[in-house]
């Protein structure tokens, strides 16, 4: 638990600090756990303090949502700023995306269960996949520069579906979805979208 002080500390700083403890709380309790008085108690501050930030709880819920996606994101990014060729990269971002330290599944799954009731929810959530597809749209015409841009938008929906299933199934059933597992399926998929 953090604990946000409501002195000497910048607005800056005390957003960071709910911000964590919401992302903690959805991690650990899910959607119907996360409310305003759980995120200020994992904040050590006041629900006063939440509130002033997030007026309810869908604000919550878009707002952790909001902190995975910018994760996932950067962490595919850093993946494109690497040494890597075309191919690797897009291999390695979408490990990233569904392996790295911006995802969580928990929340992701947590995300997916409320957008299906609320329509600002999955507004965002809309948004948020548009914007991943784009990237691996990206990055799969930079690997195969060749197809025709139908092929490309075609197998980036494929794999962006395969990450989404696989990052339900392995949050849920982590036993029978293991890492390597999950790999494996990620480099059969890659090579079909490849060849």
């Amino acid at each position: 638990m953090g604990y946000v002080s409501t002195t000497n500390v910048t607005p800056e700083a005390q957003q960071a600090a709910i911000s964590e403890a919401l992302y903690r709380v959805m991690r650990e309790r899910g959607v119907q756990g996360l409310t305003l008085r759980a995120v200020a108690a994992e904040a050590g501050c006041t629900t006063g303090l939440v509130t002033a930030r997030f007026p309810n709880k869908r604000a919550l819920v878009i707002h952790a949502r909001n902190l995975m996606h910018d994760r996932t994101m950067a962490a595919v990014l850093d993946v494109e700023m690497s040494e890597l060729d075309a191919q690797e990269s897009l291999r390695a971002a979408l490990r990233g995306s569904l392996f790295g330290e911006g995802f969580d599944g928990r929340v992701w799954v947590g995300f997916i269960a409320a957008a299906v009731v609320d329509d600002q929810i999955r507004a965002v959530q809309v948004a948020s996949n548009r914007s991943f597809l784009n990237r691996v749209s990206q990055l799969l015409s930079a690997a195969r520069p060749h197809f025709s841009s139908d092929v490309v938008e075609e197998r980036a929906t494929k794999l962006v579906v395969l990450m989404a299933g696989l990052a339900v199934l392995s949050t849920t059933d982590a036993a029978h979805y293991s890492l390597a597992r999950l790999q494996g399926i990620l480099d059969d998929a890659l090579t079909d979208a490849l060849s």
